[in-house]
């Protein structure tokens, strides 16, 4: 049957491939997330917060200059009005133990918020309803930023590295788990609640964990990460690192052992763009990124002392449009490019893989891009959802794939 389309479109598909493998397109920087941690480079005396960029070793820059040490630290979610950058730090005040401040992002005007006689030793922040929550040796301190009302939860109870995902509405926390009997030995166990911190319950026990080692959840894929200590003789050290999912289930063992491990690894990190984890290695005094399989680490930056470490995503949402590889906030012929050069020429790396996957099947193949063209130019179905308007997934072979950025029309 003859085509309807105007003539500028009929185009055949072989002719599309051709001209596609033809075409070159300029490369483009990726948007990495950022690293905030408080502590001192190697080359500096300064004490204070730093950021780094986690694409780029040894890009750290100071953010802001502090006197007293740092406990832990978060910072608001991009494209949130009035960003803020918010640390627990100790106090030298008489009668009160720890101090929570706030500053703008970049680092100008700090505001005491709260000084109390607790050890305040973790901290999580809903950006969007403006509520920190703050683990304490006396349970969890719910903050809100407007308003400044507080209230306490899960008193008696020493919390430790405190975790939040905002999208998903969970706390994740280490603390004991419940007495089985009295006078008993509690090992400490990873505990979730919902933001209102309400019917708190174990996930499951992690007897070898301690609290100076890390922890962390990856908000993409939504795991539970934390570092622990295997005394078994399984790996080459005693230092490992597990993950699990966010109900507990598919408890495993990611790695262990190795020269970058050979020291406790504290303030673990994720780094959600490119799946690796981050940590700093105190012998080493240096900050890794690794990939889970444990190979191609690379050092970061050199840190002579840390106190505290989080990752900052520079995205707000896990939204795209599938089809808009380059994430540019449009679905048009330079997205089946960038595929295709990828595939062919290893160039171009998709800012958003799962966007590419136009044929659902998980992978990234020519099939992609040809049914994308068909879709442009000659008519054919569109791709799958989230398309033509930015949405989730619940694909679990989108979240493999992964997206290094979303785009800004999907905030």
């Amino acid at each position: 049957m003859p085509s309807t389309l105007p003539h500028s479109k009929q185009i055949s598909r072989t002719t599309l491939i051709a001209l596609i493998l033809l075409i070159s397109l300029p490369s483009f920087s990726i948007l990495a997330d950022e690293l905030f941690w408080a502590g001192v480079p190697s080359d500096e005396e300064q004490y204070g917060i730093y950021a780094a960029d986690l694409e780029v070793p040894n890009s750290i820059r100071l953010v802001t200059a502090l006197e007293h040490r740092v406990r832990d630290l978060t910072a608001d979610a991009p494209h949130t009005v009035n960003r803020k950058l918010l640390w627990l730090s100790k106090t030298r005040i008489q009668n009160k133990r720890s101090e929570l401040w706030y500053s703008n992002f970049d680092g100008t005007r700090h505001d005491l918020l709260i000084r109390n006689s607790l050890y305040m030793g973790s901290l999580a922040l809903d950006s969007k309803n403006r509520v920190a929550y703050i683990g304490t040796d006396n349970g969890i301190i719910r903050f809100e930023l407007v308003g400044f009302k507080t209230d306490t939860f899960l008193e008696e109870t020493f919390i430790n590295n405190l975790s939040i995902d905002p999208e998903e509405g969970r706390l994740f926390w280490i603390a004991e788990a419940p007495e089985r009997e009295p006078g008993r030995y509690r090992p400490p166990a990873i505990w979730t609640s919902n933001l209102e911190v309400e019917d708190p319950k174990v996930l499951f026990e992690v007897g070898s964990f301690t609290g100076d080692l890390g922890f962390t959840v990856d908000t993409v894929r939504k795991k539970i990460y934390w570092a622990a200590v295997d005394l078994s003789g399984g790996c080459n050290s005693v230092e490992r690192i597990n993950r699990a999912n966010y109900d507990g289930s598919e408890e495993e063992l990611v790695f262990c052992g190795g020269p970058i491990l050979d020291d406790w690894p504290s303030w673990l990190a994720a780094d959600m763009r490119s799946s690796n984890l981050v940590w700093h290695n105190g012998e080493l005094e240096s900050v890794f990124s690794v990939e889970e399989s444990g190979e191609n680490n690379s050092e970061l930056f050199k840190a002579s002392s840390l106190d505290a470490m989080k990752v900052i995503p520079r995205s707000a949402k896990n939204e795209f449009v599938r089809g808009d590889v380059n994430q540019d906030g449009r679905v048009e012929m330079t997205d089946a490019i960038n595929t295709l050069q990828w595939l062919f020429l290893g160039e171009n790396t998709p800012r958003c893989k799962a966007a590419a996957d136009i044929e659902l099947n998980g992978e990234i193949e020519i099939t992609d891009s040809v049914l994308l063209l068909s879709h442009l130019f000659l008519g054919g179905p569109g791709p799958a959802h989230p398309y033509p308007d930015c949405g989730g997934s619940s694909l679990e072979s989108d979240w493999q794939l992964g997206c290094l950025v979303f785009p800004d029309n999907c905030q």
